[in-house]
């Protein structure tokens, strides 16, 4: 891609190529910042940036330092920023499918600009964690990464500034709820990923001050909806997220270990040797509109139990219902029976293993009922 050059509404000058977006402002700013080089509350940066760590291939490259700080640093200076008055965020995710929108109301405006992944590491806050930093030092973590700039034409108070953070926050964790997207690391739907920051740039020269970026305010309600906007669109030109690729069985299933490979073991109990026509058949029977609804039925499920706003009694009956209604659907003959566990987790590990047979019964019945169309076909002929 080549090197694109745009002015935000504020007057502040931006410079897009393949390896970083850098923003220079044009007159002073309030900048909040998760960024390990100038994060925090800062009156004094000169610019901010968000920089690509892999290569065209994706492979993420060394470090430029012992620490994150040391890393943005250099990195402040490779893109000829001045690192003492720079803040930043790192990513894996490519600059040439940042998302942007900007949303205006009366005297002020919102500017937002996303880069977004999440296939590798989405997370739901609270997920068990398996690092811990010692004094700064690098830990290895998967690619995956929503980094949200937000750039704000008006003058925000300090609290506002903060406001506008938890707003922004809430608005990607929305998103990411409407897309069900899975967390790597639990059962649950993610709320973001384990390497998100976030910069919100306000104009300290503004006549319009505002103190109320929650979600009564117009601040509040154009961040969140830029947010939202961009947070998509970036999710999508990365990696092809978006609702249609969300309308599929094992993308809202695969969460609670519910993956081709393993209904396919359960479907050989029943036809050995035929790996490649289970696929054909389950890579159909997975867009199915019925089955993506149950699908998403069954998981809600779940999750209410899991949440402890369902009992496990509850929810076993209508796990059994729902794994009846679809044997009728497909006109399966065998009845399903979920034991009745006496805990939480292996009633959910029973009902999971119901599922992967459930599916395997029903793609025998469609490959049965195939290979009797097949036969009254060539007896015709």
């Amino acid at each position: 891609m080549e090197n694109r050059e745009y002015i935000l509404p504020m007057g502040d000058w931006v410079t897009q190529s393949q390896k970083a977006v850098v923003i220079r402002f044009s007159g002073q700013r309030i900048v909040l910042s998760t960024g390990a080089l100038g994060g925090g509350l800062r009156t004094d940066l000169t610019g901010v940036f968000d920089y690509n760590d892999c290569d065209n291939a994706g492979v993420c490259s060394e470090m430029l330092g012992e620490t994150m700080l040391e890393h943005q640093k250099n990195i402040a200076i490779r893109l000829g920023l001045d690192p003492y008055y720079t803040t930043g965020l790192d990513t894996a995710a490519n600059m040439d499918n940042l998302a942007r929108s900007t949303m205006v109301y009366e005297n002020f405006s919102v500017t937002a600009l996303v880069t977004a992944g999440a296939d590798g590491n989405a997370a739901r806050a609270g997920d068990p964690s398996s690092l811990h930093e010692h004094s700064g030092s690098p830990c290895f973590i998967l690619p995956g990464t929503i980094n949200i700039f937000l750039f704000i034409d008006a003058k925000l108070s300090s609290g506002a500034m903060v406001e506008a953070m938890m707003t922004a926050t809430e608005a990607k964790s929305a998103t990411l709820q409407e897309l069900m997207v899975p967390s790597k690391y639990s059962c649950g739907l993610a709320t973001g990923t384990g390497t998100d920051g976030i910069v919100i740039v306000s104009n300290a020269e503004s006549s319009v001050d505002l103190y109320n970026a929650g979600k009564h305010f117009k601040l509040g309600e154009l961040l969140a909806a830029a947010v939202k906007k961009t947070v998509r669109e970036a999710l999508y030109r990365q990696s092809g997220l978006c609702s249609q690729s969300q309308h599929n069985l094992f993308a809202r299933l695969k969460r609670f270990g519910i993956t081709p490979d393993q209904v396919s073991q359960n479907y050989d109990a029943f036809c050995p040797n035929d790996q490649e026509r289970c696929y054909i058949w389950m890579s159909q029977l997975s867009c199915d509109g019925f089955m993506v609804v149950w699908a998403s039925m069954y998981a809600h499920l779940l999750d209410q139990l899991d949440w402890e706003l369902l009992t496990l009694g509850e929810t076993t009956d209508w796990a059994e219902a729902l794994m009846s209604m679809m044997f009728c659907h497909y006109g399966c003959q065998r009845e399903p029976r979920i034991p009745f566990a006496h805990d939480k987790e292996g009633s959910v590990q029973q009902m999971v293993q119901t599922i992967q047979k459930g599916l395997a019964e029903v793609l025998r019945i469609h490959n049965e009922a195939e290979k009797l169309q097949m036969n009254a076909q060539d007896f015709n002929k």
